[in-house]
């Protein structure tokens, strides 16, 4: 199998015209973005063409520019810029290619910004650019291609080879995380992606790097002027970070790459989304040689993906009911699921001075494609996990996924007794203290006394005691517990 993109492409590049779409499908480490900079440029330059490179995030435009450097028939700017300048209907004639990093960004970013469906139709209807659309997961984007335009004038694929993967866990709580995290010595990295809120939890509980978007109005206040944000910096220069615990968001799903032969060797993902869960994956970049343990939530709750379910359903009732009925009807109508969707679905712009009220085709298709993806979750006759997906999508046999579930960690009798050592115990926590330690007797009965419970600490060698004592509360007397720890001869 080839290892690098241009040992496909050859000199195929040269036939690209303008108008011609293309598709590099393939992942970290495969030399998209060198054949970029290098064969591209090179022939660019040659005939007068210049090159335009579009990022998703700011951290991968850095990391890009830092590796570009001296290649200055590149010009290097974000998505979000470019969507900018198609609004102020800033004109981009002066690029003849367009390349599309990290091309899912489209319909994975659909669903917070409204204008990746402008700019998409713009790249794909104007005829005077070769668009070069690059991306490890493009399913969404061929499928819209097809519905929607053409399917691509060239395409080209490598598939990604999984065996650096040494080990791959499914667990299925927190308790399960933590006790992965605590397993780890401290020599060998762990890349831990998930929610904001939990990955700045897990990143505080092990004294970890959290890092997230400068976006994210409600966490960003963890990363600006911090020590997180020298290791965002470290991995934008140098592709690695210093932390034995890196805690991080999908925000690292956009190309920010961790180099090779590094001391990264655990990657944990708390990931339902299949795309954002490969690209994670693909943050790390593996030489020959280089293995890596993978651990992923395996979903097994099926009432939370029920929920999910539920708000992409509501979205698409709301889209769909636009698309069949009109504007008219659509805005006369009344959605009892209106405050569980997803608004932004619709689209509003201005024409002769009327609103018009369209669906926003690139959330549509991710949000649609997300509904029959936890449709197949609940589906009972087909009976497919989310673990069967995932060893699908690695090339895995599925007994090879070993199932992790860790139970919540429970104080022992003697630690609670230990905690306890001199204080008083009354009324209330007399009762918390007895069905903490839940002794029955044969017949099922909570067993309340002292004398019983001292004689069951007795038998289990519990080096600790339950007196009986009457003390003074509020000039009345009171019969109060007091623990004392017996000292073993």
């Amino acid at each position: 199998m080839e290892k690098f993109i241009d040992a496909i492409i050859k000199e195929e590049y040269k036939q690209w015209g303008s108008g011609d779409r293309i598709l590099i499908n393939s992942g970290t480490g495969t030399g998209k973005s060198t054949f970029i900079k290098r064969k591209l440029n090179n022939y660019a330059y040659e005939t007068n063409k210049k090159i335009l490179y579009l990022t998703n995030r700011n951290t991968l435009r850095n990391q890009i520019l830092n590796d570009l450097q001296e290649h200055n028939n590149i010009t290097v700017l974000n998505y979000q810029k470019i969507e900018e300048f198609i609004l102020k209907n800033v004109s981009l004639d002066n690029f003849d290619y367009i390349v599309c990093d990290e091309a899912h960004y489209f319909f994975t970013d659909a669903v917070f910004n409204r204008k990746t469906d402008l700019f998409f139709n713009m790249l794909i209807e104007n005829v005077f650019f070769t668009v070069i659309f690059m991306t490890a997961t493009p399913l969404l984007l061929i499928n819209y291609m097809k519905k929607s335009y053409k399917e691509f004038d060239y395409t080209y694929k490598l598939d990604t080879d999984y065996t650096y993967i040494k080990k791959v866990v499914a667990y299925t709580n927190d308790e399960s995380v933590e006790s992965i995290i605590e397993n780890i010595p401290e020599d060998e990295q762990i890349m831990f992606f998930s929610t904001a809120k939990k990955s700045l939890e897990i990143a505080k509980k092990y004294k970890g790097t959290f890092i997230c978007s400068k976006y994210n109005k409600n966490y960003n206040k963890y990363v600006s002027n911090t020590e997180n944000e020298k290791e965002l910096d470290n991995i934008i220069k140098n592709g690695c970070f210093n932390n034995h615990l890196l805690c991080t968001t999908t925000f690292m799903d956009c190309g920010v790459n961790i180099k090779e032969n590094t001391a990264v060797k655990h990657i944990i993902l708390d990931i339902l989304d299949i795309d954002s869960f490969i690209q994670c994956l693909g943050r790390k970049r593996i030489a020959d040689g280089e293995k890596i343990n993978l651990y992923f939530n395996s979903y097994k709750n099926k009432g939370r993906i029920n929920g999910f379910r539920k708000k992409v359903s509501n979205t698409l009732e709301i889209a769909n009911y636009l698309i069949e009925n009109g504007q008219e009807k659509f805005v006369e109508h009344k959605f009892k699921s209106d405050r569980f969707a997803d608004g932004r679905i619709i689209d509003e712009y201005i024409k002769d001075g009327n609103t018009i009220k369209v669906v926003n085709r690139c959330m549509y298709q991710k949000v649609l494609y997300d509904y029959n993806f936890y449709e197949t979750l609940l589906n009972k006759t087909i009976n497919i996990s989310f673990i069967d997906i995932i060893a699908n999508r690695l090339r895995i046999n599925r007994g090879d996924i070993t199932e992790l579930e860790v139970t919540e960690k429970t104080l022992s009798v003697g630690e609670v007794l230990e905690s306890l050592v001199g204080k008083k115990i009354y009324k209330k926590e007399k009762k918390e203290l007895i069905n903490f330690i839940g002794l029955k007797d044969s017949k099922g009965r909570l067993q309340k006394s002292i004398g019983q419970i001292n004689v069951y600490l007795k038998s289990n060698n519990i080096p600790y005691i339950i007196l009986s004592k009457v003390v003074k509360n509020s000039n009345k007397s009171i019969r109060v517990w007091i623990v004392d720890k017996l000292i073993l001869q």
